[in-house]
C-alpha cells in the first residue's frame, strides 16, 4: 500500500494546483465559467480520490484490479483536467483568431 500512502500528496497538490495556476494568468477574470468548471471538476475528483483512499482496504480486498484501475483512472482524470485547462488557457487566443478568420 505504498502507492496509497504516496498518492495523498498528489491529491492535495492537484486540489490546490489549478487555482494557483489560473490566478497569475488572470484566466478567472476572462473566462469565469471555464474557471469554475475546471475548479469544480478538480474538487470533485479530489473528493473521489480521498474517498477511494479511505476505502482502499475494502476495495482492495474485493478486487485488487478494481482498486488499481480506479486509482489509475482518478489520477489520470486529475492530470487530464489540468492539461485541458492549460490547453484552453494558451490556445484560447489562437482558437478565437482561427474561428474569426473562418467567418
Amino acid at each position: 500500500m505504498d502507492l496509497r500512502r504516496r498518492s495523498m500528496t498528489g491529491i492535495l497538490v492537484y486540489a490546490i494546483m489549478l487555482p494557483v495556476v489560473f490566478w497569475p494568468f488572470d484566466f478567472h477574470t476572462k473566462e469565469p465559467y471555464f474557471t469554475y468548471a475546471f475548479a469544480l471538476s478538480m474538487f470533485i475528483i479530489s473528493l473521489l480520490r480521498i474517498a477511494q483512499w479511505y476505502a482502499t482496504e475494502r476495495i482492495y480486498q474485493y478486487s485488487a484490479t478494481l482498486w488499481r484501475a480506479s486509482f489509475a483512472l482518478l489520477s489520470l482524470a486529475h492530470a487530464c483536467v489540468l492539461s485541458f485547462f492549460l490547453f484552453c488557457r494558451f490556445m484560447m487566443k489562437d482558437l478565437a483568431l482561427f474561428y474569426t478568420s473562418l467567418c
